[in-house]
């Protein structure tokens, strides 16, 4: 299998970047969609047996951890403001809906405020505001990545340009043998 080179991407902000896009926000969105399965049938089901609570204990601390990753990698990048703002309403919406979930867990999901369908498309709005904010992050990405490979192509040149230039003045007589 043949890896890709994005991790080890010299620019520290460039590969900080590809693991939030291509590594965390991924498994982080891929854990909520295994605790919105497993809420919404314990719902539907009021209930959760013991093998099942310890999953959902353990998908939720997984996804504490994401969260925690995502948020202190992004915290120490600078990222434009519009991306930020992002992050923050997309982060209050999670926090509300850890609170739901320690709620509904501790009372074992025998409630009545929504029906498993409801907590399947409420937890779906959760889940596409990280995606969305996903999708935002990785246009941002290959922006930057784009704008890189100019600076690299520009850089290149001019020490192209220059090394002609220098083997020209130097060794002008060479320059006229070879044509």
């Amino acid at each position: 299998m043949k890896k890709h080179k994005l991790f080890a991407e010299p620019n520290l902000y460039l590969r900080t970047l590809a693991q939030v896009s291509l590594m965390e926000l991924p498994y982080f969105v891929e854990y909520l969609g295994r605790i919105r399965a497993l809420a919404s049938s314990a719902i539907i089901k009021q209930g959760l047996s013991d093998y099942e609570r310890e999953q959902f204990l353990d998908y939720l601390e997984i996804v504490a951890g994401y969260n925690k990753s995502i948020k202190w990698i992004l915290a120490n990048i600078e990222l434009p403001k519009e991306l930020i703002l992002k992050l923050k309403q997309t982060d209050e919406l999670f926090q509300f809906y850890r609170g739901v979930l320690r709620e509904y867990f501790a009372k074992n999901f025998k409630v009545e405020a929504m029906s498993g369908f409801e907590f399947f498309k409420y937890s779906s709005t959760v889940m596409d505001a990280f995606i969305e904010f996903h999708e935002t992050l990785l246009s941002n990405y290959l922006k930057m990545i784009k704008r890189h490979k100019i600076r690299l192509i520009k850089r290149l040149a001019f020490l192209i340009f220059g090394i002609s230039m220098l083997f020209l003045f130097r060794f002008p007589c060479y320059f006229f043998l070879l044509h």
